[in-house]
């Protein structure tokens, strides 16, 4: 979703593995022509351990759980930049 004075909005779907600190890349539709602001991440189910992006880019980022999580992860993500 691009807005007036550039802003864009982007959202998906994720799923990471179950192996402990387990990550998976996320790339995004529309490269950010400056940047990514910021990536936010949800887990569909109840997670033990934390979750959230460990790098982002103008095309994509990296989500990873906690080192502690032997679950396997699935859920939403959102990026916000221009």
């Amino acid at each position: 979703q691009l807005f007036e004075g550039g802003m864009i909005i982007q959202w998906g779907n994720f799923s990471v593995a179950a192996a402990s600190a387990s990550s998976t890349s996320v790339t995004f539709p529309i490269a950010f022509p400056l940047f990514c602001l910021h990536g936010i991440v949800n887990v569909d189910d109840a997670a033990t351990d934390q979750i959230g992006t460990i790098s982002k880019t103008k095309t994509g980022m990296t989500i990873q759980k906690g080192a502690n999580d032997t679950w396997a992860r699935a859920g939403t993500w959102i990026a916000i930049g221009y």
